[in-house]
């Protein structure tokens, strides 16, 4: 398609789709409001983040006080480290202009979420066309998970504008070749690194991909040490701070207190939050996090393999549990707390009774399309040379973050590959059209051939 036919057609369409992500999100925030949610109530992540945010502003620090803890093992320094500083400063500088408001912040969130339409239309395009393009864009506008989470006070709708731009940046480069494009997707997986500690470490198996695609060392170191450069000065921050050379301890808390946890839980019967709180009482007594990570995972390494591995089929097709409950309702149902100590079978029932559960079993049916249509597009783009860049470094992306899930595979943790999802979903769906095409070509010419009684072989 030329450019003056796009002038005239496609950037009207392109409008019409980042209207079709505006309302629904922007309308979900409106019905929470008005039925009296608040998102700092129950979330200690939410709670955490406005709270940060509040502290670089009027104390100038990165600090939690302020900030009540649940458990007592929960001190103040123990969450500081676990917080990284992107989400807590973009917060921040929307506190700066409108105060320290959370819906004010929720606002600008949909925005960034309306962005990365544009970022999923971009890639697509790109790679496929203005029309695959558009269908993409079109798909993520309506993704039940992007539309739920596009103004909530977690950093993965952040996160997954970033990450789709490091993605862009790297597709540039691999397709150019182009040093300064290599660094540029370095740099900004850093800085979603700095958001999510996890990409860090994608960062390092980027590299991999370079020199299995181009044989260019150069490229592929540059793409690990510009993402490592950029966490860097946030690590010698809490040596000086916390006493801890690490860009967070979120790691090993989530791999404690949620994998081993729940591994533990499925090997011997006793309930995962039982554990959690043994887990606490033992660091409480002294023993390291490090050893008790060694000592249980030669335990349970068995256990927590069948986890990760379910964890990241689940990652595929799971709704979040309660927050469309908590959105719709204006309250907090606690679903999770009996799923988490009861088990799955004691909770559900409660659960679909409640506002919303209409809602998460919808995005169920459509996680599982779409992931359906994803991967059909990832086996047709395999078969294209000129599209082998794009399908490789997006497989690498799905394989990265659905097997980092773990056993808890809430629904905003497949957030940060929603938008690279789409782009291989909209081409599915073109494949199965054109194959639908086919079928139906098909039956009509064989349709005259029977009328006139002569076999289609002849």
């Amino acid at each position: 398609m030329n450019q003056s036919k796009f002038g005239e057609t496609g950037y009207i369409k392109l409008l019409l789709v980042l209207l079709l992500a505006a309302v629904p999100r922007y309308a979900l925030i409106t019905f929470a409001y008005l039925h009296g949610y608040n998102p700092l109530s129950r979330r200690a992540d939410q709670l955490q983040y406005h709270i940060l945010a509040s502290n670089l502003l009027e104390k100038h620090r990165h600090s939690l006080e302020g900030w009540v803890a649940v458990e007592g093992w929960e001190n103040q320094s123990f969450w500081e480290r676990n917080r990284t500083p992107v989400f807590p400063f973009f917060i921040a500088a929307v506190y700066k202009i409108a105060g320290p408001k959370p819906y004010a912040a929720s606002l600008v969130m949909v925005l960034v979420s309306c962005c990365t339409v544009l970022l999923v239309y971009t890639v697509s395009k790109q790679v496929f066309g203005q029309r695959i393009g558009l269908l993409a864009g079109t798909l993520f506008a309506l993704s039940p998970t992007s539309v739920l989470y596009a103004g909530s006070m977690f950093p993965d709708t952040l996160h997954a504008a970033i990450v789709t731009a490091g993605y862009w940046a790297l597709l540039k480069a691999l397709n150019n070749r182009r040093y300064g494009l290599y660094a540029l997707g370095g740099a900004i997986l850093g800085l979603a690194g700095l958001i999510r500690p996890s990409t860090l470490y994608l960062a390092l198996c980027i590299p991999v991909l370079i020199v299995w695609l181009h044989r260019e060392w150069k490229a592929a170191l540059l793409v690990a040490v510009l993402a490592w450069a950029v966490a860097l000065p946030w690590a010698v921050r809490n040596l000086l701070v916390h006493g801890h050379f690490e860009v967070s301890s979120i790691g090993s808390y989530n791999m404690l207190y949620y994998n081993l946890a729940q591994a533990r839980s499925r090997a011997t019967g006793v309930p995962a939050l039982r554990i959690k709180n043994l887990y606490a009482a033992q660091e409480l007594s002294g023993v390291s996090r490090k050893a008790l990570i060694e000592q249980e995972t030669r335990k349970y390494w068995k256990q927590l393999l069948i986890n990760q591995i379910e964890g990241s089929i689940a990652f595929w097709f799971v709704p979040d549990r309660t927050y469309w409950v908590e959105l719709l309702s204006g309250s907090y149902p606690g679903t999770r707390k009996e799923l988490w100590i009861s088990g799955f079978l004691a909770g559900v029932p409660s659960y679909l009774k409640m506002p919303g559960a209409m809602f998460a079993l919808v995005a169920v049916a459509l996680n599982v399309i779409i992931a359906f249509f994803g991967f059909w597009g990832i086996l047709a783009s395999f078969k294209q040379k000129t599209q082998i860049h794009a399908t490789a470094l997006g497989c690498l992306f799905f394989l990265f973050y659905s097997l980092s899930t773990g056993a808890v595979a809430w629904g905003r943790y497949r957030l940060q590959v929603e938008p690279i999802l789409m782009v291989f979903a909209a081409k599915g769906l073109e494949r199965f059209s054109a194959f639908r095409r086919r079928k139906n070509h098909r039956v009509e010419a064989v349709q005259p051939q029977k009328q006139q009684g002569v076999s289609p072989k002849q």
